[in-house]
């Protein structure tokens, strides 16, 4: 125990040499007691507990000005050692709790910084993966004189699962696909990420949706045999709980026609230049689900003024406010709404209504989507 005679001097002392109980005895009401009670409080010390000894309890201040000021007991003199002995006691249970909470605190502040510098490098991490799968994707739009390819792609998160692309075959056919992987999150991007290298448009020796003749010239596989060995691939060498609906295909710039698979994904629709919708495809299985399942081509023709739409379920599964889907009703209205735009600004125009419609909520899941406005005219050929 030290016995400091002054205040000024037990306030020096404090921060040299904390105690583990302060007494501290006040014989007049001049307040120097309580400024030493208020100077520990706002002290960063550990818990210190306080009490005030006070001469006469008739002349001497209330016992609720001493607490509010930092004192946590009172006692009067001449000094009662039993009663001494048992506020010590209590005193002394309530600092152990508090240097208990205070080491806790200090943990979690520590750890809670640990997590902080974590998520900085994550996010970093983040961004960078986010650029690195933006560069999988084509330009944003492109014309090739008879038609015109425009992608669109929003994730929900920072990573997503869905991919567009499009590609040239020849000199005369332009490839293309949509596909959404199960899932969200940074697993979901990794295999899209996957399945993209599969069909990149930046490596056309590589990718599979491509196949080349002894004199070179490449020519687009089959939709069905393509989705066929995908998913055998998925199920016997990728091992992976995931799968993901997929639309493959290719548009010849020449006549129009447009052959495809459809595996799960959405049915693309065709918007004819007269206004009148359909729906092509005929469902499919998605990829990495069923063993051995097959798949069917489909076909269509587009004529000069046609459009055809791919986009994934994000779009008809966007709810507004009360929880009712666009559905496929909704989709056909807004496409009708924005007839008269082609391209890119039309993409913008669906995410636009999208957010109207969603009243500027976050979308739950990612959307995308690959649009083929057909005009007719003089193919350009694709080849790079």
């Amino acid at each position: 125990m030290t016995r400091v005679p002054t205040i000024a001097q037990a306030k020096s002392h404090l921060s040299v040499d904390p105690p583990d109980l302060i007494v501290v005895a006040q014989t007049v009401a001049d307040g120097s007691a309580l400024s030493l009670c208020e100077d520990v409080m706002e002290m960063d010390l550990d818990y210190i507990p306080r009490i005030l000894l006070l001469a006469d309890p008739d002349t001497m201040m209330s016992a609720d000005t001493a607490i509010h000021a930092g004192a946590d007991d009172l006692l009067f003199r001449p000094l009662d050692l039993a009663a001494f002995e048992t506020r010590l006691i209590a005193l002394d249970r309530i600092a152990a709790e508090m240097r208990g909470l205070t080491a806790r605190k200090r943990m979690a502040e520590t750890s809670l910084g640990q997590l902080r510098d974590r998520y900085e490098v994550l996010e970093r991490d983040l961004v960078e993966a986010k650029h690195l799968q933006q560069s999988l994707l084509p330009p944003a739009t492109r014309d090739y004189g008879s038609a015109r390819f425009s992608i669109m792609l929003q994730s929900a998160h920072s990573l997503g699962g869905d991919l567009v692309s499009y590609f040239p075959v020849g000199k005369t056919k332009v490839g293309f696909f949509a596909f959404d992987v199960s899932g969200h999150g940074i697993p979901s991007a990794l295999m899209a990420s996957r399945i993209a290298g599969l069909m990149s448009h930046q490596s056309l020796r590589r990718n599979i949706a491509i196949a080349f003749d002894t004199d070179g010239t490449a020519r687009p596989r089959n939709p069905a045999e393509l989705a066929y060995h995908l998913n055998e691939a998925i199920l016997n060498d990728i091992r992976t709980d995931q799968y993901f609906t997929l639309i493959v295909g290719h548009c010849d710039l020449e006549t129009g026609r447009v052959n495809f698979v459809q595996a799960g994904h959405p049915h693309p629709v065709i918007q004819r230049a007269d206004g009148a919708i359909e729906l092509a495809g005929d469902g499919g299985y998605p990829i990495g689900l069923i063993a051995d399942a097959v798949y069917e081509e489909s076909e269509v023709t587009l004529h000069p003024g046609d459009r055809l739409l791919l986009l994934s379920d994000g779009v008809t599964d966007c709810i507004d406010p009360d929880g009712n889907m666009l559905l496929e009703a909704g989709l056909i209205e807004l496409m009708r709404e924005n007839r008269a735009l082609k391209g890119p600004a039309f993409l913008d125009a669906m995410i636009w209504t999208l957010n109207g419609f969603a009243s500027d909520q976050d979308f739950p899941d990612d959307i995308s989507a690959l649009l083929i406005d057909f005009s007719g005219g003089t193919p350009i050929s694709p080849e790079p």
